[in-house]
């Protein structure tokens, strides 16, 4: 429990910028961005980084959780720069609620 909670914490600024991303989605009508970011961190990202990290490369239990913070940084990019997009063409008034 000391190593997850050593590695974890580094995840929750990350975490916290998806959160806001998302409610900011679903503010604008688009919800689907949010679980697609959160698929993207779990299953793209997370269980093949920590798979790759314990089986091909050996390392223990930390590596697991070392993912978690790694996922949710590059989660977190990818929400930042989508959400500024979407805020870019609701602004411009090019994007209509609903419009994915």
């Amino acid at each position: 429990a000391v190593s997850y909670i050593r590695v974890i914490v580094f995840a929750f600024p990350f975490v916290s910028i998806g959160v806001i991303c998302g409610r900011a989605f679903q503010g604008l009508g688009h919800g689907v961005p949010s679980l697609i970011l959160t698929s993207m961190r779990v299953v793209l990202i997370s269980v093949p980084l920590a798979l790759v990290l314990t089986e091909l490369l050996d390392y223990g239990l930390t590596a697991v959780w070392v993912t978690f913070p790694l996922s949710a940084a590059v989660s977190s990019l990818v929400a930042l720069g989508w959400i500024r997009k979407k805020l870019r063409l609701a602004e411009s008034g090019n994007g209509r609620a609903g419009e994915h």
